[in-house]
């Protein structure tokens, strides 16, 4: 059985980034979630085995795309890309 734990009817509607992180992780914790820090090392890893798809397609913009996108992840930039 699957569990709706918050819904954003109008996601960014006139809220800041920071306002919406808040409160989704305000949802999450009355959800019952457990919120945990990430260390650096997980998410080398995460990002490594996202890479490895990537290069494993051989497909050249695809590769170029992840490049652009990881180094963003890398510094704390998640906007779109």
């Amino acid at each position: 059985m699957r569990r709706r734990l918050f819904v954003i009817s109008n996601p960014g509607a006139g809220l800041s980034r920071s306002t919406l992180i808040d409160d989704t992780v305000r949802a999450l914790q009355r959800a019952g979630a457990v919120l945990t820090r990430v260390s650096p090392a997980s998410i080398d890893a995460h990002l490594r085995f996202h890479r490895l798809f990537y290069d494993l397609s051989g497909h050249g913009v695809l590769q170029s795309m992840w490049n652009g996108w990881e180094t963003k992840l890398r510094h704390g930039d998640h906007s779109s890309p």
